[in-house]
Parts: structure tokens; C-alpha cells; sequence
């Protein structure tokens, strides 16, 4: 989660700074919401994440749900370093 908000934050442009423990002493259950609640791009995905009952099963679609954000924002990182942004010249 912290590489996702850290590549989130470098592809629009804001000031890389460490993040720092998410977790933050929550509970499972408390944290599984937390992480839930960050999808605001994906708000189907948030909807399906916030409705599941089980925990377990939360923060395991969570993680995969990271991992493909992880995978994509990679890529797009990688992408935007070969082929940075010029200004349009008129």
C-alpha cells in the first residue's frame, strides 16, 4: 500500500515523502476499511470491498487488489520516465 500512494503521488506531480506506518495500531478489521476506503478512483471495486463481511477475505482481495494497482502504476511510472511531458510549443 505504502508503494501504491507513494507511485500515486509521483505520477500527479506531488512531493515524494516517506510514508509512514499505516497500519497505525488498528485493529484487522479497522485497517481492512481503511485500505477499503483509499479505491476512490475504482468505486466499484471500493463498493465490492466495503461490502464484504469477512475480514480475511477483505484484506485478501485488498492485497490482490494492490498488487494489480501496484503492477499497473509501475508501468505507467516507467512509461512517463521514457516519455516525460513537454510543453506544447505554439
Amino acid at each position: 500500500m505504502k508503494d501504491v500512494i507513494q507511485l500515486c503521488n509521483r505520477l500527479g506531480g506531488k512531493l515524494e515523502k516517506e510514508v509512514g506506518d499505516l497500519r497505525r495500531n488498528l485493529f484487522p478489521t479497522t485497517f481492512s476499511f481503511f485500505v477499503g476506503n483509499i479505491f476512490e478512483g475504482a468505486p466499484r471495486e471500493q463498493q465490492a470491498l466495503l461490502e464484504l463481511e469477512d475480514t480475511a477475505a477483505r484484506l485478501k482481495r485488498e492485497k490482490e487488489t494492490l498488487k494489480n494497482t501496484l503492477n499497473y502504476l509501475t508501468t505507467a511510472s516507467a512509461v512517463k520516465d521514457v516519455f516525460p511531458s513537454t510543453p506544447n510549443s505554439s
